[in-house]
């Protein structure tokens, strides 16, 4: 009953936090921003960003499914691909941190994971396998940086866990986390540029 509650509240702030969904993003699908008339100028600003970084990939996606892209309000970079929706959620704080070559090499790690999902049903490479499909579509310096940053931000994440006594069994999953993360970058630099 209490987990209903809490599963339900959750479920409302994501869905008042999400700011749009953005585009039909397969070279078949494209279409202009349909809405974009009833957002505010930041969503605009945003979905700009999001099509800026799309025309810096190198090599054209391989997905036949339109794949939206919505952007959510949340205080850590990241993106994810929700193979079920066919959706891509990036987070606002990536739109607002990231450069341009940095957004096209997370988008371009999401749409990997797409092209994966449509082929098999759902994608189960390790993520370095993904990071490497992101470089060839993308180019190798903006899935590199993201993924520093993003293990940065796990880094940050760790040391704070392991500071406090009630939540170290937390900070243990984060370590084998951050381990991964040196594997990516490991793999992204044998991609020739």
């Amino acid at each position: 009953m209490i987990f209903r509650f809490f599963a339900g509240l959750l479920g409302c702030f994501l869905l008042i936090n999400i700011y749009a969904l953005g585009f039909l993003e397969t070279e078949e699908h494209k279409t202009d921003f349909p809405a974009a008339s009833l957002y505010n100028d930041q969503v605009v600003r945003y979905y700009e960003q999001i099509n800026e970084a799309r025309k810096r990939f190198k090599v054209s996606l391989s997905i036949h499914d339109p794949c939206y892209v919505i952007v959510f309000k949340a205080d850590y970079l990241n993106a994810y691909y929700f193979w079920v929706y066919k959706c891509i959620y990036i987070t606002e704080k990536a739109l607002i941190e990231f450069t341009p070559d940095e957004l096209a090499g997370l988008l371009a790690h999401e749409f990997a994971h797409a092209e994966e999902a449509e082929r098999f049903g759902d994608d189960f490479r390790p993520h370095w396998m993904v990071d490497v499909r992101a470089a060839e579509i993308a180019g190798k310096s903006g899935i590199l940086s993201v993924v520093k940053k993003l293990k940065k931000e796990s880094d940050r994440k760790t040391n704070f866990l392991r500071k406090h006594p009630y939540l170290f069994f937390l900070a243990i999953r984060l370590v084998n986390h951050n381990a991964e993360y040196d594997d990516r970058i490991a793999h992204i630099n044998a991609v020739p540029d």
